[in-house]
């Protein structure tokens, strides 16, 4: 018979409010389907430790409804990555089986365009 471990969240201890640490909004969450449009504010790399080796990663932050979000590069955002640039609206939605499905619009061009 094996048991399970439950992690709860920390909490706060009372008297004090939960802020985010780091430097980073906080990392937009996509959901399988659901579409999310935003501008890009600002891109930033980042070097990581993956064992011995050192990698540069790049971070975009997204201004969309929920406010101020960072997505983090990965294999399969690698091409919206090379595209976007600072001002561009960007559309984006995870499809199943981890992939997504992402475009850009340039600032100013007309949405039907």
């Amino acid at each position: 018979m094996t048991t399970k471990t439950v992690m709860k969240a920390q909490q706060p201890l009372p008297g004090f409010k939960r802020v985010s640490g780091g430097s980073f909004p906080p990392t937009l969450d996509f959901k399988v389907g659901i579409p999310v449009v935003g501008a890009v504010e600002s891109f930033r790399t980042v070097s990581q430790k993956f064992g011995k080796d050192v990698r540069d990663t790049r971070i975009i932050s997204i201004l969309t409804e929920a406010g101020l979000r960072s997505v983090w590069e990965s294999a399969s955002l690698t091409g919206l990555f090379d595209e976007a640039k600072v001002d561009v609206s960007i559309k984006g939605r995870k499809m199943p089986m981890h992939s997504y499905e992402t475009a850009i619009r340039p600032a100013g061009s007309n949405e039907d365009a």
